[in-house]
């Protein structure tokens, strides 16, 4: 929101709930011309990416059914699929490699966390 141009739409939402001057004012304050680009337009899809995924795997893992292994990989295929939309046109917005690079590298960290998850909660056990 601070660093993301005021063309996007979520703006003219803030105007019509009567945030748009603190959010000006934020975004006076908090500059972030220092952080590189991938870091503002491309780490929210992967942070998103990453969340959907870690909440599926909590919430799936426990079987092995072909099903829960679908919503484990629902983050990663519908931020790809919106990507891919965006690169056809198809999805208003702009196409970006790096977005895909972050959002591959958000679900496979998702997964190496459950991993390492999986290994304390049965070290625990053990003790």
């Amino acid at each position: 929101m601070i660093s993301r141009d005021k063309s996007l739409v979520m703006f003219t939402w803030f105007d019509w709930l009567g945030l748009g001057n603190i959010v000006s004012r934020l975004r006076h304050q908090f500059s972030l011309e220092i952080l590189p680009d991938w870091f503002i337009y491309s780490l929210p899809n992967g942070l998103w990416t990453y969340s959907l995924t870690s909440v599926m795997i909590l919430i799936r893992s426990q079987s092995n059914q072909l099903i829960n292994l679908l919503w484990i990989l629902s983050g990663l295929l519908l931020s790809l699929l919106f990507e891919i939309g965006q690169a056809t046109k198809f999805v208003r917005g702009t196409f970006d490699v790096v977005d895909i690079f972050v959002i591959i590298i958000s679900f496979i960290l998702s997964l190496f966390n459950l991993v390492i998850l999986k290994k304390l909660l049965l070290y625990k056990k053990k003790i």
